[in-house]
């Protein structure tokens, strides 16, 4: 039995016992356009009760408003009561009903061409709202008074979009301009109501039309307002000849297949909307990081729409991923079989698919993915086997869980996505020797620094320490250390919120002016990751740390170099949970506070003793008088080279370790470094200061 015949013989039944019984509403105007209904929804003269007497199976799913589910074969059908609604109260449901007639019935619901029945013994339709007459004009027109339908249920509003961009029918003028009126009440709606509309509109026939007529009517500001701001964002032209990043999201609606995914659908919506915020005009116009930003505005508008965590998880990655494959071509095997082994990997495709076509059209990349699967398949490689070693083998061999498991067993993995090791006990090896390095550099490695020779002064890894692998976080983080990197530099501010956010300059150099914007003004494309409103963002990368995360894996290998950047810093509550962190993970060896503020060192000496501080000098004219202010339990002092002068070294001669920060040209870096004053130097390039002094 189709859904059809089961309509159909619903109807008989309730015929044959004196009821009057019609198909109604949506599948009534699918019926006459020749579109198979995707349900068949029945008005009846029957009241519930007598439904629920009359089939074996029903479920009062609405009885108190007339409606009934009746289950035949395993099919649900809907029936419900001729009604007449009383006064809306919420906008959404009525106060109370009462049952009526077919007309009565017809001339509540929204539009004309949802409010006519059909009857599918005689074969004849009932209209009673000149429901034919508007589909044979193609028009969509409220019934009755337009302000007063909406009024009743201002969900319709959005219908009325849906049905129009579906069908391709224009809205009559007084409808329409009743839709632009009341657009400002859309959000007395529940935000699962409005998500499904959304949905449906993007999943469904001419969703770049269905936009056009949200932005039009003023609905699009209502619901989407982030959406609405890439209206006018001009884009560089030699990748965007169709226009602004509207136009283009436009045109990537309209080349989505015929029934796409919930995920697709709305991941294309979205995969630029982090344009708008980092629009900057430089030697070209750029948008910096858009794909983050626009990973963590696509996570809020998922969560405000009430998607559920599965889906908001999966268009978040699609929105933060569809730029990763203009770098496909470049990565190393093991990077490439992670990137195509990812659950949304195929839904990203196909963004990047219909992305490229909605902009340049071309699809090399797209081939070069789709040649990588094929080759692997074909030479019948796994792109996501199972891993050779566990953290059960780590702790086998005599390490404790924690942090540094992760690290290790993502090396290995690697290795073995690139046929460097073949079996567990190759595996094995490696892992003891990997864990055999880190024992031996758990002995106190940041108090020794401080113990290391003028020939020889620290690095810190500076902007440059994360440009040896840009491509996330814990890569530079690791690559940093590998390379040797004495201390990892990082960044304490304030968001406007009062919020800290701790970051490592990865990616700052090329971004410091929008950085600075972003810290000022807006946290949208910052992920939160603890209780403790603690985000470490990464701009290029695949991989946001916590701060846990970050400590673990520092913590015995490097000395952290934490600044707390702003005056609005001088907060003791966020002193407090500076404090509390250095605390908690035991850190006071491996980590020194850095300000030009001494209020802030003072807050942070009164509140914990113990932590190592350091100050900044911010001006070479005031750079005397400032030490003469530093208060005595400061432990270290930070000018720039620019005040690096004779007078300032007799002043400090044999007083305190100084951490500065030189070009990264070979020959200043030797005379900077080889001072006997200078305790570490901050550099741009690591890789040059380890040449200079290995000499």
């Amino acid at each position: 039995m189709n859904k059809k015949e089961g309509a159909s013989q619903i109807i008989k039944v309730l015929r044959d016992k004196g009821f009057e019984a019609l198909w109604a509403g949506g599948c009534v105007r699918d019926h006459l356009l020749g579109i198979e209904p995707e349900d068949y929804d029945i008005a009846t003269s029957a009241k519930p009760e007598e439904v629920q007497k009359l089939f074996p199976r029903t479920i009062p799913v609405g009885a108190q408003f007339g409606v009934m589910i009746v289950m035949l074969e395993g099919i649900q059908f809907e029936v419900a009561t001729f009604r007449a609604d009383s006064e809306y109260e919420d906008g959404r449901h009525p106060k109370e009903v009462r049952f009526c007639s077919s007309e009565e019935d017809a001339k509540r619901r929204d539009f004309t061409i949802n409010g006519m029945f059909f009857d599918p013994v005689e074969e004849k339709v009932i209209d009673y709202v000149k429901g034919q007459e508007d589909l044979a004009q193609k028009t969509v027109r409220a019934i009755g008074e337009p302000e007063l339908r909406f009024n009743e249920d201002k969900l319709r509003l959005l219908r009325a979009v849906r049905f129009s961009a579906r069908l391709g029918y224009p809205i009559e003028e007084k409808t329409f301009e009743a839709i632009k009126k009341l657009a400002p009440q859309i959000n007395q709606v529940s935000a699962e109501r409005i998500r499904d509309e959304i949905v449906k509109m993007l999943t469904s026939k001419n969703p770049g039309k269905a936009l056009d007529l949200l932005r039009d009517t003023g609905l699009l500001h209502e619901v989407l307002p982030e959406v609405e701001t890439m209206i006018g964002v001009e884009q560089p032209p030699e990748y965007h000849p169709e226009g602004d990043v509207y136009v283009h999201t436009r045109m990537l609606l309209e080349l989505l297949e015929d029934s796409p995914s919930e995920v697709l659908a709305v991941s294309a919506l979205l995969h630029d909307v982090g344009k708008p915020p980092t629009y900057e005009e430089a030697d070209r116009i750029r948008f910096n990081a858009h794909e983050h930003v626009g990973a963590r505005m696509a996570e809020k508008i998922c969560k405000r729409l009430k998607f559920s965590n599965e889906k908001t998880d999966q268009i978040v990655e699609c929105v933060q991923n569809h730029m990763k494959f203009k770098d496909a071509p470049n990565m190393r095997e093991s990077k490439l079989k992670r990137f195509l082994a990812r659950d949304t990997f195929d839904t990203e495709l196909e963004l990047h698919r219909i992305d490229c076509l909605a902009s340049h059209g071309i699809l090399d990349l797209h081939k070069f993915c789709q040649d990588k699967i094929k080759e692997f398949k074909e030479a019948k490689v796994e792109i996501k086997p199972k891993p050779l070693v566990t953290g059960k083998e780590l702790i086998e061999l005599g390490s404790k869980p924690g942090p540094h498991f992760k690290n290790i067993l993502d090396e290995l993995y690697d290795l073995q996505l690139e046929h460097q090791i073949n079996s567990t006990e190759e595996g094995l090896i490696r892992a003891k020797e990997r864990l055999a390095c880190q024992d031996k550099g758990e002995k106190n490695v940041s108090e020794s620094c401080f113990k290391r020779k003028p020939n020889r002064p620290l690095c810190i890894g500076h902007r440059g320490a994360s440009a040896l692998a840009p491509e996330n976080t814990l890569a530079s983080l690791v690559r940093a250390v590998q390379i040797g990197v004495d201390m990892i530099e990082f960044d304490v501010r304030l968001t406007r919120d009062g919020i800290p956010v701790l970051f490592h300059d990865e990616g700052l150099e090329r971004t410091t002016d929008s950085w600075g914007d972003l810290i000022e003004t807006d946290l949208s494309e910052v992920q939160q990751l603890d209780a403790g409103k603690w985000f470490a963002p990464s701009f290029k990368g695949e991989k946001v740390l916590t701060l846990q995360e970050t400590f673990h894996y520092l913590k015995d290998k490097v000395l952290m170099y934490v600044e707390l950047k702003a005056q609005r810093n001088r907060n003791p509550e966020i002193v407090k949970q500076v404090v509390a962190l250095i605390q908690e993970n035991d850190l006071y060896e491996h980590v020194c506070v850095v300000s030009f503020d001494f209020e802030i060192l003072q807050l942070m000496r009164e509140a914990d003793p113990k932590i190592r501080l350091g100050v900044n000098f911010i001006s070479s004219e005031r750079v005397l008088k400032q030490l003469d202010e530093v208060p005595d339990f400061v432990d270290v002092l930070c000018p720039r080279v620019s005040v690096l002068e004779d007078e300032f070294f007799e002043h400090v001669k044999g007083r305190k370790p100084i951490f500065t920060w030189v070009s990264d040209k070979p020959d200043v870096l030797k005379k900077w470094g080889e001072h006997e004053s200078i305790q570490a130097i901050a550099t741009n390039n690591p890789e040059t200061f380890f040449s200079v002094f290995s000499k």
